[in-house]
Formats: structure tokens, sequence, C-alpha cells
């Protein structure tokens, strides 16, 4: 008795420990509209640091140079690409998802239950339409998902490095 006891114990120590508050958050929802805001109205600069390829397993981007950044309305990236090709030709030197411009059908949003900030937008880079969607979190990390015309789709885990108004 005293074995299942113990395990019990552990259990419930467990769960309590794996538990988070609204108040164990590293930033609030002010920061986080800030950070948003300089998406139009300054430099906002995020590294990726795992990559989700379809049908395979996470990739560790840490130490890889990779980066999504925003400045001035113009949107500039250049993230490693593990996946297949649908068609066309690889344009750049590495084959990775890179593209530089003004975005097109640019939207903010804000989902209260979930407390995030989600951009959504459109970019043509050399034939290629990538329709891209970021999720902001209050602890300042994203997840970015790359939908490609020419490419199977792909996630990115990262966090925000720097943000300018």
């Amino acid at each position: 008795m005293k074995f299942y006891s113990y395990i019990l114990v552990l259990l419930l120590v467990g769960c309590a420990a794996g538990s988070t508050t609204s108040a164990d958050r590293t930033t609030n929802s002010e920061e986080l509209a800030r950070i948003i805001s300089s998406v139009t109205e300054g430099t906002l600069v995020m590294e990726m640091e795992w990559a989700y390829p379809v049908g395979g397993s996470q990739i560790n981007l840490i130490g890889t140079p990779n980066h999504l950044t925003f400045k001035d309305g113009t949107v500039t990236a250049a993230l490693p690409y593990f996946g297949e090709r649908h068609a066309g030709t690889i344009y750049t030197r590495d084959g990775g998802v890179q593209f530089k411009g003004v975005p097109k059908e640019l939207e903010i949003k804000e989902n209260v239950k979930k407390g995030t900030q989600v951009i959504e937008f459109d970019i043509r880079e050399q034939g290629e339409l990538y329709d891209v969607r970021i999720m902001f979190y209050d602890n300042l990390t994203c997840s970015v998902y790359v939908v490609s015309t020419q490419r199977e789709s792909i996630q990115y885990d990262g966090r925000v490095v720097r943000s300018k108004e």
C-alpha cells in the first residue's frame, strides 16, 4: 500500500509542477501588441529554432543562420527548407524559403482565447507564391507556417529576437 501511495504522490507533484498560469508568462499582452505594431511601423526580427517538414521529424536550426524580418513595410525571409518540390526550378542558390518584398493581403488578428496574435500575408518571389501565417505567443515565441505553390508546406518554431518601434 505504501508503494501505491508513493506513486500517487509523485504523480500529483509532477502534474502540479507542469501546470502554468497566466501569471507565469514572461510578457504580457501589451508587450505582444507593441511587437505586432512594429510589423508596419518599425522593425521585427524573428529567428527560427526548429523546422517541421511534412512527413519528417523535427530539425534543430539553432546555429543555422536564418531570419524572418519585417522592416518599414517590407518582409524578408531566409529560411532553410527541408522537403519536396512539386514543380519548377530552384531559383535560389541554396533552395531555401527566400523572399523579399511588400506583403500582399497583410492581416493582423488576435485570438483572445489562445492568447495569440496572428499575422497572415502572401508574397511572390520569382514565380513562387508563398502563403505565410505567423502565430505569436505571450512568451515572445512564434510559429511560422509556409505554404508554397511549388513545395510541400513547412512549419518553423522560433522566437522574436528584436523589435523596435
